[in-house]
């Protein structure tokens, strides 16, 4: 049975982009999530979201599609560390935690993508299929978050 359920992921990639530029693009969840609404991978929309100066207590209310579903769920950033880590628990870790880590990397920013599966993805055959989704999608977004951040001259 342990082979159907959801297990952790961890991508990483390079963005030609300092630090300071990534670790807020991912700070501000607005911006984050304006982007996220104009890919059709996973159409996003925005719903409500608290920015606190100090990043611990940031949330957001969002409502995303994954395939024919369209899922609500509240975000909130529970561990930031300035220019290191985010740490976004998603539903009282019922979808999970996605953890983003950066560090300078040369010119850039080595960016890590970390998603621990929650109570769901613990659910035999739907922790599989939740995962078979979230590895689809982990790719192309870690792509296409790499090609617009490196697009932005303010990022």
């Amino acid at each position: 049975m342990a082979l159907l359920m959801a297990r952790p992921t961890v991508l990483t990639t390079r963005i030609e982009a300092s630090v300071e530029s990534v670790f807020g693009f991912f700070a501000d969840p607005h911006r984050l999530l304006e982007w996220e609404s104009t890919r059709t991978q996973m159409p996003t929309r925005v719903l409500d979201w608290t920015v606190t100066p100090e990043g611990v207590g940031t949330s957001f209310d969002v409502k995303g599609r994954v395939g024919p579903v369209w899922i609500r769920h509240t975000s909130r950033y529970t561990d930031v560390v300035r220019n290191e880590r985010i740490v976004e628990t998603v539903e009282g870790r019922v979808l999970g935690q996605f953890v983003y880590s950066f560090r300078p990397d040369g010119s850039g920013t080595r960016f890590t993508l970390e998603h621990v599966p929650g109570a769901i993805g613990k659910i035999p055959v739907i922790g599989a299929l939740f995962e078979r989704l979230w590895g689809r999608r982990a790719a192309g977004f870690l792509d296409d978050l790499r090609r617009h951040l490196e697009s932005l001259t303010d990022v």
